[in-house]
């Protein structure tokens, strides 16, 4: 029994052995698993992020040292005598470029105090910083400052400011931003990265860059700066809209303290220094000096709006720009534009069209939008024409013209139509109103030596946008009796054997149904000379050289000679010897197809601009005038002869003792030799003066037009 028992315990033993043996194999074996399992996992995650991080960096942009630097900066028109006119600014280019040379080393310690101390000694990005950054952010303390400033002009150059809106994408930009900040510091000098920081950096108001933030708070050069204006500017960087010394002085005022302290505690300012900085009240300084902001201040001039139209043109015909590229070079390039504007000319000519002493009448049309949506759910728009329509029928003023004599009487007739239209419950969709002064008016003057556009006004009131309707560029008007000189009267002394003592009979004229007459009625003179048709702008003498002598379809190859674009084949009738054309000229073309006339027949295209340089001085377009001999001299000489007689007292008497005068004795300047010609259309609509001016200096020609819509 006793060995029973034994043996049943050495049983139990060898069971329980073999239990804990197959227990240890099982926990070894799951141990073993875990491990590798773990091991994996580790290795794995490693793996992915190496990978991820690999893939970070293989995707960050191509590193080149160009694409570090500003690229918008605003464009710059110059005027005859050196003076800025206007500046042309895109997004992003209220910019003017500085050299490093330019900057004051109070400028330099401060922005590098205050943003990246260790900016002299680190490898671009800062180890430092970014320690103390992650235990910020770890006790929840963080303030920032992690970014050196080789980091923030990559996030400003090639991160387009560092927009994402994720924080993923933020991560990535970081890590890039890190990446590309390495290799930019070894590979181009310190010196290159900070001047290109302190071009590109938002100093508030979208002022970018030290330069055109000195001039805008300071009106002084860069280097011009004082320790205490340094800091100011320095300050505003952390947050141009918060910090900004115009809007936010005293905000910038505190940061300011906090630079000159950082400057003094690292040594680049002594105690004395920065009290006298802290001392100074700059902040009594701080003006709002308008460097660029055309968009959002004064509207461009008619000069630069069609000084605008013509460059594009230069750059897409001579340089091969397209439409999109020749508008970013434009307002964001930095260009230098040098015009042929003469400021004092320009001044005279505005101050003149806008001087209510020259006008008998002052009195407003109005370009008038509405849209309605009526209650059954149709929607219809209404004009000007139907507010006419309206006050001619409904208000019973059938001699209303369209013109109101005050905004007020306007508005007043604008708001009672508005209201008889919703009176059935009708919801306004939208609406616009435009009041214009009236008559308008529009002037250019040509340099006809040269070509160069002087000085030009498109428009009577005050300009209130850019890229309007430029009247003196744009508006196509009927010349009137200016047209007879091109069209008539100088193909036939040019081509047709003719002289200014060839006659015509001034008689009672018609051609298929329609008849003519003179501009003074139908009282007619008999025979006269070229001389006298142009002296006293005898329309039947017009139109008998046209058909008798040069043809239709020669006087409109002539106008095109002289540089009118604007005839079609339908003006190849005998009224284009009186202006009357179906789309009508320029005041600019037809100006300087007079301009031709006094140049001894050389016609010259307009010119805006004499050359554009880009933001390093080189010569992009040196403009060079286009000619070529529209007129024999001695024609020009003889047309010139004749409208000298123009503007003399003359007048051509009848048997009957009635007489016609000259038509443009009001135009004569005493004591200088002129010559000239008038033109009006049916009741006064366009009424035209071209005229020549001869000294001892090169001949102008000078266009205006008054017109009455």
């Amino acid at each position: 029994m006793n060995y029973g028992v034994k043996a049943t315990k050495k049983r139990i033993r060898a069971a329980n052995s073999r239990k804990k043996k197959y227990a240890n194999r099982l926990f070894l074996t799951f141990f073993k698993t875990a491990f590798v399992l773990v091991l994996f996992l580790c290795v794995t995650g490693v793996s992915t992020f190496i990978g991820m991080f690999k893939g970070i960096l293989d995707s960050s942009p191509d590193f080149n040292p160009d694409s570090f630097t500003p690229s918008g900066y605003f464009s710059t028109i110059y005027n005859s005598a050196g003076e800025v006119t206007d500046t042309l600014v895109g997004s992003n280019s209220n910019r003017i470029e500085a050299s490093y040379e330019d900057f004051p080393q109070d400028l330099i310690d401060a922005f590098v105090s205050i943003e990246d101390s260790r900016f002299w000694q680190h490898s671009g990005i800062d180890l430092r910083s970014i320690s103390r950054a992650v235990v910020g952010v770890l006790t929840n303390n963080y303030k920032g400052g992690a970014s050196t400033l080789t980091q923030q002009l990559i996030k400003n150059t090639v991160f387009n400011g560092g927009m994402e809106t994720s924080k993923g994408s933020k991560i990535e930009r970081k890590i890039q931003e890190q990446y590309l900040a390495l290799q930019l510091t070894k590979n181009v000098d310190r010196k290159v990265i900070l001047t290109n920081y302190l071009n590109t950096i938002n100093l508030g108001s979208n002022t970018l860059g030290v330069k055109a933030a000195a001039l805008r708070y300071f009106n002084k050069n860069v280097s011009d700066l004082t320790l205490s204006e340094c800091a100011v500017i320095a300050g505003i960087t952390q947050n141009p809209s918060k910090l900004n010394p115009i809007s936010g002085a005293e905000a910038n005022a505190a940061r300011r303290k906090v630079i000159l302290q950082a400057m003094y505690e690292q040594g680049y300012i002594t105690k004395e220094e920065q009290e006298e900085a802290l001392a100074d009240d700059v902040y009594a300084r701080i003006q709002n000096v308008d460097t660029a902001l055309k968009e959002n201040e004064t509207p461009y001039s008619y000069y630069t709006d069609e000084l605008i139209s013509q460059v594009t043109e230069a750059l897409k015909e001579q340089l091969g720009y397209t439409d999109t590229q020749a508008s970013n070079l434009l307002f964001s390039g930095g260009l230098q534009i040098y015009t042929p504007q003469d400021p004092q000319i320009q001044a005279i000519v505005d101050e003149e069209v806008n001087n209510p002493a020259n006008y008998d009448a002052a009195r407003y049309s109005v370009e008038y939008r509405l849209s309605l949506t009526h209650p059954d759910g149709e929607t219809q728009h209404y004009s000007q024409e139907t507010l006419k329509t309206w006050i001619q029928q409904v208000k019973g003023q059938s001699g209303f013209d369209g013109l109101f004599n005050s905004e007020e009487e306007a508005q007043t007739a604008i708001d009672e139509y508005r209201t008889a239209l919703t009176q059935d419950g009708s919801t306004v969709l939208g609406e616009s109103v435009t009041m214009i002064l009236e008559p308008q008016t529009s002037f250019v003057l040509i340099e006809q030596s040269t070509g160069y556009v002087k000085a030009i006004n498109g428009g009577r009131g005050q300009k209130t946008a850019n890229r309007t309707l430029n009247r003196a560029t744009d508006s196509l008007r009927q010349p009137g009796s200016t047209f007879k000189v091109i069209s008539s009267f100088a193909p036939a002394l040019d081509a047709c054997g003719a002289t200014l003592s060839t006659v015509y009979y001034d008689g009672p004229y018609s051609s298929g149904e329609k008849e003519f007459r003179n501009w003074w009625g139908s009282d007619y003179k008999g025979y006269h000379t070229i001389r006298d048709g142009i002296t006293y702008s005898m329309n039947i003498v017009a139109l008998r050289c046209m058909a008798d002598t040069v043809t239709p379809q020669l006087g409109v190859e002539y106008a095109e000679r002289l540089g009118i674009t604007s005839l079609v084949s339908q003006d190849q009738t005998l009224s284009t010897a009186l202006g009357g054309l179906t789309k009508g000229v320029s005041n600019l073309e037809l100006t300087n197809a007079f301009a031709a006339i006094a140049n001894g027949g050389t016609y010259t295209k307009p010119i805006f601009f004499t050359k554009i340089l880009d933001r390093n001085g080189k010569i992009l377009i040196d403009n060079e005038p286009e000619t070529r001999q529209a007129l024999k001299d001695s024609t020009a000489y003889l047309l010139t002869s004749a409208m000298q007689d123009v503007m003399q007292s003359n007048t051509m008497y009848t048997r009957s003792g009635s007489g016609v005068k000259s038509t443009g004795t009001t135009a004569a300047i005493p004591n200088m030799s002129c010559a000239g010609k008038s033109g009006t259309t049916t009741s006064n609509v366009d009424v035209w003066f071209v005229a020549l001016r001869r000294t001892t200096l090169p001949v102008s020609g000078a266009g205006a037009t008054i017109t009455s819509h």
